[in-house]
């Protein structure tokens, strides 16, 4: 059982495919006047599964290390974990994950996280649903203050390439 959960997490930790590209749900930005900026870029990611609580094992959860390197508008890299969960009978799979970056964003450089929600039915890929967003008042140094939404797309070779939607005070 344990193989198909790394599986599983691997495969989901690069968001769910639809039609050979992959798409993370966008959350409504910019409303109530925020002035919101758009970045855009790749990353290589590595997935690396660790040891999981007796808890985890007990239930079924599989838990993976997230490490990415970032370049384009947004450059640096992250740490991370996820969290996996499928179940076989019906095809639901979920998977969350938080991760601290630390970056060079408009020539200002921190840290700030992001948290990760995911689920989807791999009987039907467009059941998919993914938020990434920054956690509220997580920034430091430069990126204070930042707030944001983080979308991944995946495409048919597997190139890794994001958009982040932002705004700094």
């Amino acid at each position: 059982m344990r193989p198909m959960i790394v599986l599983l997490a691997l495969a989901m930790a690069a968001p769910f495919a639809v039609e050979g590209t992959m798409h993370a749900q966008k959350v409504e930005s910019g409303a109530g006047g925020r002035n919101m900026k758009h970045a855009t870029g790749s990353f290589e990611v590595k997935i690396v599964p660790e040891e999981a609580s007796a808890a985890e094992k007990a239930a079924g959860i599989a838990r993976m290390s997230i490490d990415k390197v970032v370049s384009g508008d947004l450059a640096g890299s992250t740490k991370g974990e996820m969290l996996t969960s499928t179940t076989a009978g019906t095809g639901a799979m979920a998977y969350v994950a938080i991760e601290t970056v630390r970056a060079t964003l408009d020539g200002r450089s921190g840290t700030f996280v992001l948290i990760h929600k995911a689920t989807m039915n791999k009987n039907d890929p467009k059941s998919q649903s993914l938020n990434i967003t920054v956690a509220p008042s997580s920034g430091t140094e430069g990126l204070a203050g930042i707030a944001g939404d983080f979308s991944v797309h995946i495409d048919g070779t597997g190139k890794h390439t994001y958009t982040f939607d932002y705004e700094l005070p």
